[in-house]
């Protein structure tokens, strides 16, 4: 005789033949009965016994199992009963992970600002935003593909660091840094910036971000490794941001103080904002086109359409943060130079409203005299009449 209560079953072979049994108590007459314990039904998610098998599918949950050599995906929740030795129970998973996968059958989740990339028989297929069952052995899933946009900082490699980059596929690990360039960044190494020359040979440090986006994830997949992106971006920004530099005097340069190409945020826009500096002083703002400003436009120029073309991905923007001349003696002539012109602007400025001041002194006192001259001219006519 064999009690169970509720919420139970007891596991028994009779005749070698698997039975459980529910509630109640059972009377069994027979020398070919094998009691071998009882199993919980409520906290026991997977009872197996023999070929008999029995699921708890909680909500949220996908039992994963195969049945005649066919990958099943149990997703609604309940209790399921199966006794065939062609079924076999594998694990449970949440249902709101990105890749449920089990044979050829597969459930991928493509959140928003990403792609799935997947291979059906080769060919490749993109998966956007939603959720994707596939079912055959001939389409595989590869990885998943962020369309977001981002930032990289620009900077300039050293030998062993470009070698371990190179070897290991990382970029060493630096701090980024905000706002000016430090002397201690220089003279140490640690600084996120790149250095240039000017076309007079003066090294330039900048510390710039570039961001991007994928804009055409085929065009992107079929042309480059989604992996080897963001190098591509980082170098060829280097080699394009190094080449306009070279190209230009540092007295263009030095006349760009406190400007920046940056965005209306940190990730778009062509606006601009005050945030460069060279040297340590300040000095009023030339009427003249400022550096950054060209820079920026040279920089849009010559990659955003080549990489849309080439490559399907978006170059937003570039942010020039700070500007440092490497040589501090000249960086402090160059303030001098500067404060020194600010002043004689500002007495030029002055000279030129007392000027003007005086001018219209003189005007008004000459109008006074003219009215003056015209009344009395009226009054000897009116006189003589």
């Amino acid at each position: 005789m064999i009690s169970v209560p509720k919420g139970f079953v007891a596991k028994v072979f009779h005749g070698n033949k698997p039975r459980l049994l529910g509630e109640g108590t059972h009377v069994i007459e027979s020398t070919q009965c094998e009691y071998l314990g009882m199993e919980s039904i409520i906290t026991t998610p997977c009872i197996v016994h023999g070929t008999i098998t029995i699921l708890r599918v909680t909500r949220g949950e996908v039992g994963l199992a195969w049945s005649n050599n066919e990958p099943i995906f149990i997703d609604q929740p309940g209790l399921y009963e199966f006794d065939s030795a062609d079924f076999r129970f594998v694990e449970f998973k949440e249902a709101g992970e990105r890749l449920i996968s089990l044979g050829a059958k597969k459930i991928i989740q493509v959140y928003t600002g990403e792609v799935g990339i997947t291979y059906e028989q080769g060919e490749l297929r993109i998966l956007n935003n939603g959720r994707h069952l596939i079912d055959s052995s001939t389409h595989i899933f590869e990885c998943f593909l962020s369309t977001k946009q981002k930032s990289i900082r620009l900077r300039t490699l050293g030998d062993k660091e470009r070698e371990k980059h190179n070897d290991e596929h990382t970029l060493p690990n630096r701090k980024k840094g905000h706002g000016e360039i430090r002397d201690d960044e220089w003279e140490t190494g640690s600084g996120d910036f790149i250095v240039c020359d000017t076309r007079d040979l003066v090294k330039i440090a900048v510390r710039a971000d570039v961001f991007y986006s994928i804009t055409d994830p085929e065009k992107c997949i079929r042309n480059i490794d989604p992996d080897e992106l963001e190098d591509l971006v980082r170098e060829t920004a280097v080699a394009t941001l190094t080449n306009i530099i070279r190209s230009t005097a540092l007295n263009q340069i030095a006349q760009s103080e406190h400007v920046s190409a940056l965005g209306t945020s940190d990730t778009g826009g062509h606006g601009f904002q005050n945030s460069s500096k060279i040297g340590e002083n300040s000095s009023p703002p030339p009427s003249a086109p400022m550096f950054l400003e060209k820079a920026h436009d040279e920089f849009m120029n010559k990659l955003h359409d080549d990489f849309q073309l080439r490559y399907g991905v978006d170059i937003v923007n570039i942010r020039m943060e700070s500007m440092k001349i490497m040589d501090n003696e000249l960086s402090f002539q160059i303030s001098k130079q500067a404060l020194t012109t600010a002043q004689v602007e500002n007495e030029l400025a002055n000279l030129d409203g007392q000027s003007m001041i005086l001018t219209q002194k003189e005007r008004t006192s000459a109008e006074v005299q003219n009215i003056n001259a015209r009344a009395e001219a009226s009054a000897l006519k009116t006189v003589c009449i």
